[in-house]
């Protein structure tokens, strides 16, 4: 068993001398629970941890032969109950939670390894980054290194829940605030552009609750990437990540797009393998188009071939897209394919290049120079501004909070529908809507067999005037289950009507549905008008309409009498 020693040895206690055998036992008694207390936290047993605790064990104890405390095994152990109780004691105890030990690590260093290296979950991190204001030495470890601190920013918002409770709120803001790199050599030029990487790498994973943690932070939702030219919501528009766009567009990101936006879809879903995507997108736009520069002015079937993704490349082969076209590299698809390994593929497309070029003679295989295309923008330099530092996220969330006490209460009514289909399998409809506001959904009944309801159903919520609200019909499972089949929905963002709602106006509007399995047209009446401008008569709120487990809707009896009916 390994020896150990302490930081600020308890001096012995009164009434004895220093040389009495009492002494002895005391101080074998404390280094017996010292060296419990190290190997509790290196196995990660949390009961032997918290016994050791109540007998006042030292937390700050260190092995003479690692020079590791307590946290460090508890941070490599990997056990967040452990840590949680490591962290109070150590805090408590005033400890240097930034002791390095004999081989520089400290206890960060092992909590943000964690998840590689034991493929757990990343909240080890948290409750010790969330000390910070109580240990400070945590914020300046992180300004020691740029590297960890990107590290513990992805780290913390990989573990990001919706709501964002206030541990991760504490912990998010410590990383935030120990932000010193601006201008520092061989570093970002600012804050603002580490934020913008963060925020496109939760929309690539698919991070909704880390996405919404960015927007509350303040990061810039429409800031373009320098090298795509695209926005996060292009991005997970494009990746086909719908709760990441109802987050982005609740918080009030732009819809404007750079000019080709199906083409470059269509690429990236060609890049990352996506057969639904590559599907999605197949048909909106040229095939062959190029990507823009700073890229190798690639193809989509260049991207799938680059990647090895052979049925992507069929489907792409499949929608007449050129085999022998070559990039700035004078690279064919089937020497992509070769260098990752992909030798079936590249055989087949050299030879079906071969038979487009004997078929084709005299074609321009080569890119052709880039022309920028009408209504292009660039990418704003990356700076913070000076004078001035990007709110900390504790204090946008109290100012989010407080604009939510202030909102106002808008009714929504929702009227009718034309022209909806049943699915390719569906026998009848029986469709119902439902209207989500921010994280709030609530539904209107479901009406039986009718392509062409009536609801005419009323909600009400808060808003403060920049929320996207979204109408989702489905198709109501009446077997009694939850397989509900969606059949449509519409966006609407309310920043186009404020003005005419502030005015109390009622605001009528016909909503196109859109992402049906059929090409018709259908369409949904919708009114909207606040509650301040609603006189009491007037007003039909159902007793309770907001979604719960328990409780579904129940059906409607009232259709219009020219409706149709799939029987």
């Amino acid at each position: 068993m390994s020896s150990t020693v302490y930081l600020g040895p308890r001096p012995p206690p009164r009434g004895y001398p220093g040389e009495s055998p009492v002494v002895d036992r005391f101080a074998k008694w404390r280094a017996k629970l010292g060296r419990d207390l190290l190997s509790a936290a290196e196995e990660g047993n949390a009961a032997v941890v918290k016994v050791c605790l109540e007998q006042k064990a030292d937390p700050s104890v260190i092995s003479l032969d690692s020079g590791r405390s307590p946290l460090h095994g508890a941070a490599a152990s990997g056990n967040l109950e452990v840590m949680r109780d490591l962290i109070h004691a150590s805090v408590r105890a005033r400890v240097d939670l930034s002791l390095a030990d004999n081989s520089k690590r400290t206890a960060l260093d092992e909590a943000l390894d964690v998840p590689q290296r034991l493929h757990m979950p990343a909240d080890l991190v948290v409750p010790l980054l969330a000390t910070a204001k109580e240990a400070p030495e945590i914020v300046t470890e992180l300004q020691t290194s740029l590297p960890k601190w990107r590290q513990a920013l992805l780290t913390v918002l990989s573990c990001c829940k919706t709501p964002l409770p206030l541990v991760h709120e504490a912990a998010l803001a410590s990383v935030l605030g120990a932000w010193c790199f601006t201008g520092a050599r061989g570093g970002p030029p600012s804050k603002v552009q580490e934020l913008r990487r963060a925020l496109f790498t939760s929309v690539a994973n698919n991070n909704r609750s880390a996405v919404e943690a960015l927007a509350i932070a303040r990061a810039d939702l429409n800031r373009l990437d320098p090298r795509s030219r695209r926005t996060a919501l292009e991005l997970s528009e494009a990746l086909l990540h719908h709760g990441v766009t109802d987050v982005l567009r609740q918080h009030g990101a732009t819809t404007e797009r750079n000019p080709h936006f199906e083409e470059w879809a269509l690429c990236l879903a060609a890049a990352n393998g996506s057969v639904q995507g590559t599907t999605r997108w197949l048909g909106h736009g040229e095939v062959d188009w190029r990507d823009p520069p700073p890229s190798m002015r690639s193809t989509a079937l260049m991207y799938a071939a680059a990647g090895g993704h052979s049925d992507v490349v069929m489907s792409l082969l499949e929608a007449q897209a050129c085999p022998a076209l070559v990039d700035q590299k004078q690279r064919a698809p089937f020497e992509m394919a070769r260098e990752v390994g992909a030798e079936a593929l590249a055989r087949y497309l050299q030879r079906t290049a071969e038979h487009w070029r004997s078929s084709n003679p005299g074609s321009m295989l080569a890119p052709a120079e880039w022309q920028k295309p009408a209504g292009w923008r660039e990418a704003a330099p990356e700076v913070d501004p000076e004078g001035s530092k990007l709110a900390g996220l504790t204090a946008a969330v109290q100012a989010s909070r407080s604009m939510q006490a202030k909102g106002k209460k808008v009714i929504i009514e929702v009227l009718r529908a034309t022209g909806l289909q049943a699915g390719m399998f569906l026998h009848s409809l029986d469709p119902f809507v439902k209207v989500r506001v921010g994280q709030e959904v609530q539904e209107t009944q479901y009406v039986v067999s009718f392509t062409d309801p009536e609801w005419n159903e009323q909600f009400e919520f808060f808003i403060m005037g920049t929320e996207v609200i979204i109408f989702s019909v489905w198709d109501y499972d009446l077997t009694g289950g939850e397989d509900h089949d969606f059949i449509c929905r519409a966006e609407l963002p309310l920043k186009h009507h404020v003005k005419e709602l502030y005015k109390g106006q009622r605001v009528m509007l016909e909503l196109h549905l859109e992402n049906k399995t059929h090409d018709d047209e259908s369409t949904l009446f919708v009114a909207l008008q606040l509650a301040d401008f609603v006189k009491g008569p007037q007003r039909r709120i159902p007793e309770t309409r907001r979604v719960s487990e328990d409780r579904r809707p129940a059906p409607s009896t009232a259709a219009p009498a020219s409706s149709g009916a799939f029987l």
